[in-house]
């Protein structure tokens, strides 16, 4: 997908629609009248994008010993956990350039959503379970909600980090493999690219003066191979996975779901680092 201007992802209630669980919206005006011209918009309302209708029985996020489930307030017994996950891999198309989500949102918050206890207690706080896929499967996207938006300096650190992934996407004929939090857990899949023959470019390699200006993922060390390599280098990625001679078992992914061998300290497709 070719766009002169940044694709970002847009939560549909902050644009006005009236998607929220109550029929209403919270128009952020600054996004609407100063940002919508410079990017190209792409409204999403999880909660809708999943088949609940408008308005809808509320849902929040409740701790349990399967994990954080998104669950409704008044029947526990509506469960849409799994739907959202889903629909947040689905969402994340390796052409978004950033995302503007709602605040305290159990699809869309990011850290600032309500965590419930078996019994309706809150607990603390985490991110929207649309809002956690998103980031898992595109490390490193910028995102910010409509509080970051407000604060000055905190949009611009975002907008200038959307700008700088769209420049990068927006160079002909390359794209993102994978990336790892530093250079030496990015040094296996490198050693299994060299090896198959196939040109990559490091990118980011001397970004880490940039942490605190820059979200952390956003300045990790990236492989990028020519569009035309793609599919060969994922395939010698999973190829280098399966045959890796080190006796050990290979390892799921929590964030996406990718399988991996023993030999990769980090996730070969989205860099997310091996449990401990």
């Amino acid at each position: 997908m070719a766009n002169r201007k940044p694709p970002v992802l847009v939560s549909a209630c902050l644009l006005g629609e009236p998607v929220r669980y109550d029929g209403g919206h919270k128009r952020h005006a600054w996004l609407v009248e100063r940002l919508l011209p410079e990017i190209t918009m792409v409204a999403v309302c999880p909660e809708v994008g999943i088949g609940l209708g408008v308005p809808r029985p509320p849902i929040q996020l409740v701790e349990s010993e399967t994990g954080v489930r998104a669950r409704g307030v008044e029947d526990p017994g509506l469960d849409v956990t799994d739907t959202l996950n889903a629909y947040g891999r689905q969402q994340a198309h390796d052409w978004l350039c950033g995302a503007i989500l709602k605040s305290r949102s159990p699809s869309c918050g990011l850290g600032t959503t309500p965590l419930f206890d078996a019994d309706g207690h809150e607990t603390g706080l985490g991110s929207g379970l649309f809002a956690a896929s998103l980031q898992a499967a595109l490390p490193g996207l910028p995102c910010i909600d409509e509080a970051g938006l407000d604060d000055p300096e905190q949009r611009e650190r975002w907008l200038e980090a959307v700008r700088a992934r769209h420049r990068r996407l927006a160079e002909p004929g390359w794209i993102r493999l994978t990336s790892a939090p530093d250079l030496v857990r990015l040094q296996p899949m490198r050693d299994a690219l060299a090896l198959a023959g196939i040109p990559f470019q490091i990118r980011n390699e001397y970004l880490g003066g940039a942490l605190g200006e820059l979200p952390a993922q956003e300045i990790w060390p990236e492989i990028w191979v020519s569009v035309a390599d793609h599919d060969r280098a994922r395939a010698a990625l999973e190829q280098f996975d399966r045959t890796a001679a080190v006796p050990e078992e290979e390892w799921t992914c929590p964030n996406c779901g990718e399988t991996n061998g023993p030999a990769f300290e980090v996730c070969w497709r989205c860099g997310a680092p091996r449990p401990a």
